[in-house]
C-alpha cells in the first residue's frame, strides 16, 4: 500500500502538529505525523460512500471537499454532500446531521501574487494565525467578521500555513506567495 500523497485538496492540522491532508484522487484522508510519516487515517482507497460507525481506515469515501477539527480533536470531513465524523478517542467514522454549515476556511488569491490575502473564515471572532513550514507564526490578528484582508507585503515568498480557531473549532489551509 502506497501513503503517499497524489492530489492534495484540503488539510487540517491538530493541536499536537499533526497534518491531515484530503487526497481527493486516492479517496483517502493522509496524516503526516510530526517526523514527516504518512499514513492513511481515512478510506480504503476505493470511491463509494459506506463504512460509518466502523473505523475510518475501512471507509469508502467518494469526493473529499473539505477537513475540520474541533476542540476536542475530533475530524469532520466534508464527504460530497455529507459531513462525517472522525471520533478522536474510538477513530470511529460517523455522519453527523450539520445543515448549512460552512465548514471551510478559504483563501484569495491563492497563490499570492499581490499584496492583500483575502481569508473568509466560518465563524466569526476567530483567530487567525499564519505560520511559515517551519512552525513559526509570520501574522496574528483577531477577526470580528467573516472576512479577513491582510496586507502581506512584508513576509517572502513560500508556502504558509492560516489557521483560524473559534473558541470551538480549528480550520486550516494553505496558500503559496509568488
Amino acid at each position: 500500500m502506497s501513503s503517499g500523497i497524489s492530489e492534495p485538496y484540503r488539510i487540517a492540522v491538530d493541536d499536537s502538529g499533526h497534518i491531515y491532508i484530503a487526497d481527493i484522487s486516492s479517496f483517502k484522508i493522509k496524516k503526516v505525523n510530526t517526523s514527516g510519516t504518512i499514513s492513511v487515517f481515512a478510506g480504503i482507497g476505493i470511491q463509494g460512500f459506506s463504512g460509518d460507525g466502523g473505523l475510518a481506515t475501512l471507509a469508502k469515501t467518494d469526493y473529499l471537499t473539505g477537513l475540520s477539527m474541533d476542540t476536542l480533536g475530533n475530524i469532520y470531513i466534508a464527504d460530497y454532500n455529507r459531513i462525517r465524523k472522525v471520533s478522536f478517542d474510538t477513530s470511529t467514522l460517523n455522519i453527523d446531521d450539520f445543515n448549512n454549515i460552512d465548514v471551510y476556511l478559504s483563501v484569495y488569491p491563492n497563490p499570492l501574487q499581490s499584496e492583500l490575502l483575502t481569508i473568509n473564515i466560518p465563524e466569526i471572532n476567530s483567530i487567525i494565525s499564519i505560520s511559515d513550514l517551519n512552525g513559526h507564526i509570520v501574522r496574528t490578528t483577531f477577526a470580528t467578521s467573516k472576512i479577513a484582508n491582510l496586507n502581506l507585503s512584508d513576509i517572502p515568498k513560500g508556502t504558509y500555513l492560516v489557521t483560524a480557531a473559534s473558541s470551538e473549532r480549528k480550520w486550516s489551509t494553505v496558500f503559496f506567495k509568488l
